[in-house]
C-alpha cells in the first residue's frame, strides 16, 4: 500500500522544516517527502492521501532514559521492580524481564507524541542490568510486540544512590570504594574472557559482551568527578560509555568531546534532595549541546511523568538551547544513544514511519495536542 500524508510543515532533523510537505510511506518504509511548493502531487499513484494540511508533522518523541513499565505506576512498592538491590553488581538482570506493559504511563507518552521509550534499572546498584527500548504505539501485552532493542545499554551507578543502599551492607563507603569494586569485577570477567572457561558464568558473559562494545555502559553520574570515574573506567577497560543525568556535565564539556561521550541530560529540574544535583539548571543540556556533545533530554520518568518530556525541551530551549539542538535531542540523538536510528528519529527516506501530527508547536506551546500517531502503515488514535 501506498500512502502519502500531506500538512503545512514537516519538521525534520536532516532536512530542516518542509512547507506544505508530503511524506510518501509505503509498506511503512519511507519512501520520499517533498514540498508541494516544488513538486505536483499525482494523486493517482497512491491508495492512501491523508490530508493534514492544517496541522504540523513531528518526528515521533523519544525518551532515552526512563524506568516507566518497571517502577509500579499507580500500584505502590508491591509493584515497583525498579531496583534488585541485594548485592551491588548485578550485570544480569534484564529490564525486559519485568516490564509490565498493563500501564497507563504507555497511553499518557501517545499522549505527548512519545513514540519509544529506554527502559532501565534504577541506580542502587554499581551495575544493574541491562536496559531495553521499548514502543509506546499499541496495546499489546506481548513483550515481543513492543521491545525494539532488548539491549540498549548496561546500566550503572556511580555516586550518592549506591553509596547509601550498599554501605548499609559494608560493601563500600566511599567513591574510592566503588571504583575499587568495580575494578576487581571487571578484572575478573577480563580474566574469564581470556581463559574462555567451558563452564558460562552468566554475570561475565554480560560483562565480556560490553566489553565487545555490543552495547554501552549507560552510567547514572551527577558530579563532574564521578562523570569522569566513568569515562576512565570505560577507558581502563575498553568499553563505551553513555552518561544519564550529567548534572554537572557542563563543567567538564571538553572532556566530553573529546571523548565522544553522550550525554542523557536531565531531569534539569530533580528535586534538591541531593548533593549531586545541587547545580542544576536549565542551561545544560544546551551548553553541552553547543560545545559538540551528542545530547539528549530526559525527565526519567517516573521521577517526573513522561508527560514532561517536551515540557522539559520546552524549558531547555527558554535556557538556551537551539529549537534545532532541542528537537534532536528528543528525536535522533536520543535514538541513536539507544540504537535504534535505523528505524526512528526522523523524518527521512529508508526509516520507518515513526511520526506525530501536531495542532500546535509542541516544543513552545503547552496547549498543543497530538492529532493522530503514524506508526508504519497504521494510523494511531493518541487517546486509545
Amino acid at each position: 500500500m501506498k500512502q502519502v500524508y500531506l500538512a503545512d510543515k514537516i519538521y525534520t532533523n536532516t532536512q530542516g522544516v518542509i512547507e506544505k510537505g508530503a511524506i510518501v510511506i509505503e509498506k511503512g518504509i519511507i519512501k520520499e517527502i517533498f514540498s508541494l511548493k516544488q513538486k505536483k502531487l499525482d494523486k493517482n499513484k497512491f491508495d492512501n492521501i491523508n490530508d493534514f494540511s492544517d496541522y504540523n508533522i513531528y518526528p515521533g518523541f523519544i525518551d532515552a532514559h526512563s524506568h516507566i513499565t518497571i517502577a509500579g505506576d499507580g500500584t505502590g512498592r508491591a509493584n515497583n521492580d525498579s531496583n534488585d538491590a541485594f548485592e551491588p553488581l548485578t550485570p544480569h538482570l534484564r529490564t525486559e524481564d519485568a516490564i509490565n506493559l498493563d500501564t497507563s504511563e504507555l497511553k499518557i507518552s501517545r499522549f505527548e507524541g512519545i513514540v519509544a521509550v529506554a527502559v532501565f534499572p534504577g541506580s542502587a546498584n554499581l551495575i544493574g542490568g541491562l536496559g531495553c527500548a521499548i514502543s509506546t504505539t499499541n496495546d499489546s501485552l506481548l513483550k515481543s510486540d513492543v521491545i525494539i532493542n532488548p539491549a540498549v545499554g548496561l546500566k550503572m551507578a556511580l555516586g550518592e544512590n549506591p553509596k547509601m543502599v550498599h554501605s548499609s551492607t559494608k560493601k563500600f563507603y566511599t567513591r574510592m570504594g566503588q571504583m575499587a569494586f568495580l575494578r576487581d569485577f571487571f578484572t575478573q570477567a577480563l580474566n574469564y574472557k581470556e581463559k574462555k572457561k567451558k563452564e558460562k558464568n552468566i554475570k561475565f558473559e554480560i560483562i565480556v559482551d560490553l566489553f565487545s562494545k555490543k552495547f554501552p555502559a549507560r552510567v547514572h553520574a551527577h558530579q563532574a568527578n564521578d562523570i569522569q570515574n566513568a569515562v576512565m573506567i570505560g577507558e581502563e577497560f575498553g568499553f563505551d560509555v553513555v552518561i544519564e543525568h550529567g548534572t554537572e556535565g557542563d563543567l567538564i564539556i571538553d572532556l566530553l568531546k573529546s571523548k565522544k561521550i553522550p550525554v542523557v541530560a536531565g531531569p534539569i529540574l530533580y528535586p534538591g534532595t541531593k548533593i549531586e544535583t545541587r547545580r542544576r539548571n536549565m542551561q545544560t543540556p544546551g551548553n553541552l549541546a553547543k560545545g559538540g556533545v551528542l545530547t539528549a533530554i530526559t525527565g526519567d520518568a517516573p521521577v517526573y511523568n513522561i508527560s514532561t518530556l517536551r515540557y522539559y525541551t520546552g524549558i531547555c530551549i527558554k535556557g538556551g538551547m537551539s529549537y534545532e539542538d532541542a528537537l534532536k535531542a528528543i528525536t535522533i540523538n536520543a535514538a541513536k544513544i539507544c540504537k535504534i536510528d535505523n528505524k526512528y528519529g526522523d523524518i527521512k527516506p529508508g526509516l520507518e514511519a515513526h511520526f506525530v501530527v501536531w495542532n500546535k508547536d509542541p516544543l513552545k506551546d503547552m496547549q498543543a495536542d497530538v492529532i493522530k500517531i503514524i506508526d508504519k502503515d497504521k494510523i494511531i488514535e493518541p487517546y486509545i
